[in-house]
């Protein structure tokens, strides 16, 4: 079970609960190996603003949210629960250029905040230079 709390994956088309986008956030520490934990909403709200949401957001329906806004909300949940790992599915596919880059720099000011690592599919150049580090290319 420990390794549950240390590895999180984040799939392409963000997987989202039925309820608000909190709810949504809370239920990650739902889960047995959390239980003891309790999410951080002063931390969320500094994510979801960095990423570009609105603090209002967590009101929200999470499955009325588009592509791109659900894919920062599940990846504010997978920060929130504090992993070493993040394992991403092209994680930007479905952002603009801005809101990418400012993914790409929180991801790149994680990995250097901590041991910590990324294992990632992505198709983007752009997040295959500024998140540098082994490559294998399948052809």
């Amino acid at each position: 079970m420990q390794w549950r709390k240390r590895v999180v994956y984040l799939h392409q088309k963000p997987v989202l609960f039925r309820g608000t986008v909190l709810e949504n956030l809370e239920k990650a520490f739902s889960f047995r190996c959390r239980s003891s934990e309790r999410l951080d909403l002063k931390s969320v709200q500094a994510l979801l603003s960095r990423l570009l949401l609105d603090s209002d957001v967590l009101s929200e329906d999470a499955r009325l949210l588009s592509v791109g806004e659900g894919a920062r909300v599940a990846l504010v949940r997978s920060l929130a629960v504090n992993p070493q790992i993040l394992l991403l599915d092209e994680i930007t596919a479905a952002l603009d250029p801005r809101t990418r880059d400012e993914v790409v720099s929180l991801l790149k000011e994680w990995l250097l905040s901590g041991r910590r690592g990324i294992v990632g599919v992505s198709h983007d150049d752009y997040v295959k230079q500024v998140l540098t580090g082994r490559e294998i290319f399948l052809g």
